[in-house]
């Protein structure tokens, strides 16, 4: 609040990484006249902008080894250090990188429903998971505020986007149009055929082996789980945008008076029901119908 703009006033000018502005300038404006194909933009969008550089990872590069990894030098590299781990009867982690393409602007929330927030519930769900990041993650700690923040500039087509992408996309909460970019570490897979020590349930001290087949590695297999647990935040957000945008109040959100009946001041003062009250059967068809 007490930052200051060189070229404009106080109030006219964004704060870097503030959510407030983030909130504001993407939620009631930019999802009012896109929301409504938000579903389909990020899909669609998202597989034009795979497919717009050669340098980005495809899909097809990703599943073309069993590490599922796109870098072939790099997939080589995994799969020798994971069979030397294995024949030695012991185990590795890793971390999976998961990159979301053309997720609108405005999903998310300031404070209870942090887009971030909910992404991390997600991946620390899935087994075996110790780690998550997003943007710069950890390496920000040791970054200054002038290094670290991302600058808004304006694109050829007006919109407000950002220089650099230290945030990972989400910005107090709530994404900003920008690629969402976040890292999940894996710990190593507990069993493993080397004697470890351990207590029996009678309270003695013993040695433990495992026997039989176990992944030296899980993580070429938590890729996909990684995918679609980010999927189903994004749809979950994407359908509470819906939900906000245009089943309670229209297009901009929190605005009833689009399908509730305006009130005198006379009505508003007094304690009985008014007779232009709304039955919820009434107020479920106007939903339905907007």
């Amino acid at each position: 609040a007490s930052a200051q703009c060189v070229t404009g006033t106080q109030a006219q000018c964004f704060q870097l990484q503030c959510c407030v502005a983030r909130y504001f300038s993407s939620m009631l404006r930019d999802q009012a006249t896109r929301s409504a194909g938000a579903s389909t933009q990020c899909v669609t969008r998202s597989t034009r902008s795979a497919g717009a550089s050669s340098s980005r990872m495809l899909r097809d590069q990703v599943e073309s080894n069993i590490c599922r990894c796109p870098d072939q030098d790099a997939a080589e590299r995994m799969i020798k250090a994971i069979d030397d781990v294995r024949t030695k009867g012991d185990s590795c982690g890793g971390v999976v990188t998961c990159v979301a393409r053309g997720v609108p602007k405005g999903l998310g929330a300031p404070v209870f429903a942090k887009l971030e927030a909910e992404l991390a519930q997600a991946m620390m769900s899935i087994p075996a998971t110790k780690g998550f990041e997003i943007g710069s993650g950890f390496d920000g700690a040791e970054m200054t505020g002038s290094t670290h923040n991302d600058e808004f500039y304006l694109d050829d087509s007006g919109a407000v986007r950002t220089r650099t992408n230290r945030s990972g996309g989400i910005q107090g909460g709530i994404s900003n149009g920008e690629t969402i970019v976040i890292r999940v570490a894996f710990k190593p897979t507990s069993t493993i055929s080397i004697n470890q020590k351990t207590v029996t349930r009678g309270g003695e001290e013993t040695d433990l082996r495992a026997r039989g087949r176990h992944d030296p590695c899980v993580v070429p297999r938590a890729v996909p789980m990684v995918e679609s647990m980010v999927a189903l935040v994004l749809v979950d957000h994407l359908l509470q945008q819906h939900a906000q945008c245009h089943l309670f109040g229209g297009n901009f959100g929190g605005d009833l008076s689009l399908v509730a009946p305006t009130i005198s001041a006379d009505e508003a003062g007094s304690s009985g029901e008014s007779k232009e009250d709304l039955s919820l059967a009434q107020q479920a068809a106007a939903y339905s119908e907007d």
